[in-house]
């Protein structure tokens, strides 16, 4: 039955006419048959498909695409679902590719991940979603060129994100960044940029709708103004209303660096100093050559 189903597989893509085909799904055993697989997957190509999924279980340890398919010029959405270790090419060029989903792929290294997730398209961005079941750490940083989504990402504890962007495309930017945020439900060490708490005054409309992390135990702000806006504000209440459930039981050290003390650094501590009802909170501020805390 597997034999007659393989043979009509291939007349249907190397016999009958050879008109487009949109869709290409493979949901295959691959086992001995990786060379047919591929044969397959690179006539699909040949005939330019637009959507593209591939599960293949029993892969072995390694896997290889055919090269075609990272030059496609008409595909659209790249779905991959491959348990192995997945080996790419090292030129990669989608000129149209504008979805990609990847589900329990290894790759070899983090310069072949970044070729694939940041390749260039003529199109505005790509949408790269992370299947993160088993995902304990997402380290980003970059552009937001592209929209990254996470799903199932409970057990994701550590983030660390480092943005870097142009005043042309910031509101964009923020935007993508938050919705990262919101999809962090477990984080426990949060690691931020400066730039990236900046970037969100682009799109003030968000910052009342921040995300509170329940489990968080470890923050850091890096290279951060304590007089930026995202975290400055005339109202004590807004930036912390509702308080973070932290503030109430974890928390115990806020560390400030290099402070400048000026009135506008100094309400923000006010604020943290407010609203941190730990029992043990310290402040460590350094300004000049002079260390001074405050504890509470």
């Amino acid at each position: 039955m597997e034999t007659l189903l393989m043979k009509f597989v291939e007349r249907v893509l190397y016999v009958w006419d050879s008109s487009d085909i949109k869709e290409f799904v493979i949901d295959f055993d691959v086992k001995c048959d990786a060379s047919r697989v591929k044969s397959w997957i690179t006539a699909a190509v040949r005939r330019n498909v637009q959507i593209l999924s591939l599960c293949l279980w029993d892969s072995r340890e390694n896997f290889s695409l055919p090269h075609c398919v990272f030059s496609c010029e008409t595909l659209r959405i790249l779905n991959l679902d491959i348990p192995c270790i997945l080996k790419i090419p090292p030129i990669i060029c989608f000129s149209n590719l504008n979805i990609v989903n990847i589900t329990d792929v290894t790759f070899p290294d983090g310069y072949t991940t970044q070729q694939l997730f940041l390749n260039p398209t003529d199109s505005d961005c790509c949408q790269v979603t992370i299947f993160g079941a088993s995902l304990n750490e997402f380290l980003y940083a970059g552009e937001f060129c592209d929209e990254y989504w996470l799903y199932n990402s409970f057990s994701l504890e550590r983030v660390e994100i480092d943005v870097s962007y142009s005043d042309e495309r910031a509101r964009q930017v923020a935007y993508r960044m938050f919705k990262v945020l919101t999809e962090l439900p477990n984080v426990k060490d949060l690691k931020l940029q400066g730039s990236g708490v900046e970037v969100l005054t682009y799109a003030a409309e968000l910052l009342p709708n921040m995300p509170i992390f329940n489990n968080l135990m470890y923050l850091e702000l890096a290279s951060l103004s304590l007089d930026c806006a995202a975290i400055n504000c005339e109202n004590d209440d807004i930036i912390l209303d509702p308080v973070p459930p932290c503030f109430f039981s974890d928390l115990e050290t806020i560390e400030v660096i290099r402070s400048s003390g000026d009135k506008e650094e100094l309400s923000v501590l006010k604020i943290l100093l407010k609203n941190a009802v730990a029992y043990s909170l310290f402040i460590d501020v350094p300004v000049s050559d002079r260390v001074f805390g405050v504890s509470r």
